[in-house]
């Protein structure tokens, strides 16, 4: 066996010192053994429940610079209460994404850094959890459910975020499946054609709510085209299942329910009903989406973003903010994002943190992201310090 942390005390099997330790950490047990006589030990430890934090690129790039105090100063504490095992900050695929498109040098030391800031916990998938929460509010819809949106923490974690930090962990690079030039030219057109709709949102007078239903609606509509087409060419051999985008296969997931006893016609109209339903528009990472874009849309009508070049640079990383928000915001208990960002999602026609109860920070509120650390730190037990000092005998825990 290895044992990563060598005790000064005796193998209570057989009595040898230098050769009885810390083999390694598993959900909420510690692994003890001896080398010497192959004694192994399984002590239990108390259940955690961790504060999950998500650091954006912004947070992250500027604690990678090691230039800008207060980020540096916020990510060294924060390393020291996940030492603590009181925080976890999880990457995710965003994450990944927007390093690979950071024309730099650092690019891989600035990913690595990012997977040691996040101590190798992820998020899963972007469009797993997507998928998990469509289908959590179609099995909602199917039973007249109007209490269940869909916010389960099984559908962001592959594994128990709240266990206890094992001493090492696997690090696979991921296998990227699409050219980052071609990422980078998607990005701009995408960009260059929300900026286009601009003139269009300008002379618009639906209210906040009437935008965040047409956001939706129109996600709707993009969903079901995005099935058909794909359908078609599956059909004509022109496509290949796993060429297909992976939001396409979203309806195909919701027409296998009932498969046996309905016909293909009546669960199709079924799907229909239910993308125009709330249950859809209240779909999490729907909702949080269409309801920032509906602030953008009082903004630009408001008189907002006037210079359309200004406008596609100060919205460049748009849609991975709205993503990481939207997508993994239900399943944290803070964000820490950029100031745009933050004004956003505070909006106050907005109900995003209402309803998702996740605090915010961005840098023009320093004391206020300090003191919610400070009750992060305040939730230590004199019993969780004792099993710290057992299980990471010889790690920093200063916070």
């Amino acid at each position: 066996m290895i044992i990563t942390y060598v005790l000064k005390t005796k193998c209570p099997q057989c009595g040898t010192v230098g050769q009885y330790g810390n083999v390694n950490v598993s959900g909420e047990v510690l692994r003890r053994g001896c080398n010497a006589c192959g004694h192994w030990e399984h002590i239990p430890l108390p259940p955690l429940k961790k504060q999950v934090i998500y650091l954006d690129q912004f947070f992250l790039s500027h604690a990678f610079r090691d230039k800008t105090k207060p980020f540096v100063d916020a990510a060294k504490r924060i390393e020291g209460l996940a030492n603590r095992q009181l925080l976890v900050s999880p990457y995710s695929s965003v994450h990944s994404d927007e390093t690979r498109l950071w024309r730099h040098e650092d690019q891989e030391k600035l990913f690595e850094f990012i997977k040691q800031t996040a101590r190798g916990r992820e998020f899963a998938p972007t469009y797993s959890i997507k998928q998990s929460q469509l289908v959590a509010s179609f099995r909602a819809f199917l039973n007249s459910d109007a209490e269940h949106f869909g916010v389960e923490e099984r559908h962001a974690f592959r594994e128990d975020i709240h266990s206890w930090d094992d001493y090492f962990w696997i690090d696979v690079r991921p296998s990227y499946l699409s050219d980052t030039e071609e990422m980078r030219k998607g990005k701009s057109a995408s960009v260059s054609a929300l900026v286009n709709i601009f003139e269009g949102w300008r002379k618009g007078k639906a209210t906040f709510e009437e935008d965040r239903r047409s956001e939706a609606l129109g996600y709707a509509e993009s969903l079901l085209t995005q099935y058909w087409e794909n359908t078609v060419k599956l059909a004509a051999g022109t496509l290949d299942y796993l060429s297909m985008p992976i939001e396409s296969r979203f309806v195909k997931e919701l027409l296998y329910f009932d498969e046996d006893t309905m016909s293909f016609e009546d669960r199709v109209e079924r799907i229909k009903t239910f993308l125009r339903s709330d249950y859809f528009v209240d779909t999490p990472y729907i909702d949080i989406s269409c309801q920032l874009f509906a602030v953008l849309r009082k903004l630009v009508r408001n008189g907002a973003y006037p210079n359309r070049k200004k406008a596609e640079e100060k919205l460049a990383g748009i849609y991975y903010d709205v993503d990481f928000i939207s997508i993994f915001g239900p399943y944290c208990d803070a964000l820490f994002m950029d100031r745009t960002m933050r004004q956003w999602v505070t909006d106050k026609d907005a109900s995003i943190t209402d309803r998702y109860h996740f605090t915010s920070f961005s840098p023009e509120c320093w004391g206020d992201f300090g003191a919610y650390l400070d009750g992060v730190e305040a939730g230590v037990s004199q019993t969780l310090e004792a099993f710290l000092g057992m299980v990471y005998p010889k790690q920093e825990l200063l916070a």
